[in-house]
């Protein structure tokens, strides 16, 4: 008899455990506001020293809101992002995404992420910074700093980008136009 009410014991806990489900989280916006702050129909502007203009509408601003609910002994994890999509220039044929992403498995990652994408030539220029060990206070503070610098030796068209927090893109080099591009404010 013992024993029954003990395998029977055994078996309810498991039964409730594998029952129990993990919550994830939806992405702090102001972790997206802080590296790329753009709203649906924004338009960004930049102009070079010839006094150019390049303008791109961000046509898609989001963030995944991951109301959903994963089994608690699911080795699956809860991925958040957030992003930005622009329309492609027509004078300039340039396209702009940018992207976060973050992760919980392993103390936390988070990876931050800049497209650039040019209509007449296949390929893209992509940057990426990431983080390890990311806690879930990461929302507070900007956990890539105030200002990122992206340099790459090998590119198609854009390099040394920078990115200012609460100000998102503001400068990047096009060697198709032999140019630095600057936010205009």
């Amino acid at each position: 008899m013992k024993t029954t009410k003990l395998l029977l014991i055994i078996l309810l806990t498991i039964g409730f455990v594998s029952c129990k489900k993990t919550h994830c989280y939806p992405f702090p916006i102001k972790l997206k506001e802080y590296y790329y702050p753009y709203l649906k129909g924004e338009l960004l502007k930049f102009t070079n020293n010839s006094n150019d203009t390049l303008t791109v509408e961000v046509v898609d601003d989001w963030a995944t809101d991951n109301n959903n609910s994963l089994p608690s002994n699911c080795k699956c994890e809860c991925d958040i992002s957030a992003g930005f999509d622009t329309e492609i220039d027509s004078n300039y044929s340039l396209k702009f995404m940018g992207r976060i992403s973050i992760g919980v498995r392993d103390g936390g990652y988070c990876f931050l992420n800049c497209y650039f994408y040019d209509d007449s030539l296949v390929g893209q220029d992509r940057f990426e910074i990431s983080k390890d060990n990311v806690k879930k206070n990461f929302a507070r503070n900007p956990i890539f700093g105030d200002t990122i610098y992206f340099e790459k030796r090998i590119y198609h068209r854009i390099n040394n980008v920078k990115i200012v927090k609460n100000k998102g893109i503001v400068e990047f080099w096009d060697k198709q136009r032999n140019c630095n591009w600057v936010k205009i404010e």
